[in-house]
């Protein structure tokens, strides 16, 4: 069986102009251009990694929403990936103009199965419930989820989300997991599932969600501290380099750390 070697990031929060509050806090105070960011990010995945597959983007493709962004954002991408397969899922940031920008369709479903030819498959889901961002599996999702486990439950799956079901343990990071994470582990427990891919956090660790690896990474625009009053926001990005084989996943985490790093401390009362 050959090696199937495949790219994961997340967070992108492209906007043409970033003309919100808390980006024109970001970009303005350090001087930090995250599209220039994104592009020197994807250049660096191309030189690091120039066989694939597919890649993975595990939402907050845009941070405005609007289907005009996600049509720019996906030629930036394409242009750097131009013969790749794109697979996404939407983060609280993507609006409902996610499936018109990114999918072209309108009417496309926002989580989906795809089985590749190295007998193995892709489950992305659709994380957007739940209250203020925070990330809930819809209950009528979580039974398609257990439909297609169970009607297939040999081919090795990797699933992919946006809001990670699982963080480290520590009290501060709770506040990051998944609203309903219980009831997606009594679907996926037991299951043939080699690793979930999440984002979200703009922090990068692994974690065990059950019996289940757990990985998430960096923003690839701006990377986030979490402390118990305040976030630091820095220039540091990342993404994780994937490579499955005889029914074996190897995950590998390649920080992109900036000539000069740069950081914004936001308190929290001023999101």
């Amino acid at each position: 069986m050959s090696k199937t070697v495949f790219l994961h990031f997340t967070d992108i929060h492209y906007n043409s102009i970033y003309d919100s509050a808390f980006m024109r806090r970001l970009t303005d105070k350090t001087g930090v251009n995250l599209t220039q960011q994104l592009v020197c990010g994807l250049e660096h995945m191309k030189r690091n990694c120039p066989q694939l597959e597919f890649v993975l983007i595990s939402g907050d493709l845009v941070h405005e929403g609007k289907t005009v962004e996600y049509r720019a954002l996906r030629s930036i991408i394409e242009g750097v990936f131009p013969e790749t397969a794109l697979y996404a899922a939407p983060g609280n940031h993507d609006s409902e103009e996610y499936s018109q920008g990114w999918l072209g369709d309108c009417a496309a479903g926002c989580y989906y199965e795809k089985l590749f030819p190295n007998a193995l498959r892709l489950i992305a889901l659709d994380s957007r419930g739940g209250e203020y961002g925070m990330g809930r599996i819809e209950h009528g999702q979580l039974l398609w989820l257990r439909d297609k486990l169970c009607g297939d439950a040999l081919t090795p799956t990797i699933l992919m989300l946006h809001h990670t079901p699982h963080v480290s343990g520590e009290e501060d990071f709770l506040i990051w997991q998944m609203e309903n994470a219980e009831e997606l582990l009594d679907v996926v427990e037991g299951a043939n599932i080699i690793g979930i891919f999440a984002g979200h956090t703009h922090m990068r660790y692994e974690s065990m969600f059950g019996t289940i690896p757990c990985y998430t990474a960096s923003s690839i625009g701006y990377e986030i501290d979490a402390l118990e009053d305040r976030f630091i926001l820095g220039n540091k990005t990342g993404y994780n380099v994937c490579e499955y084989e005889n029914g074996v996943l190897d995950v590998r985490y390649v920080e992109i750390t900036p000539k000069t790093e740069i950081s914004v401390v936001v308190p929290y009362d001023e999101l």
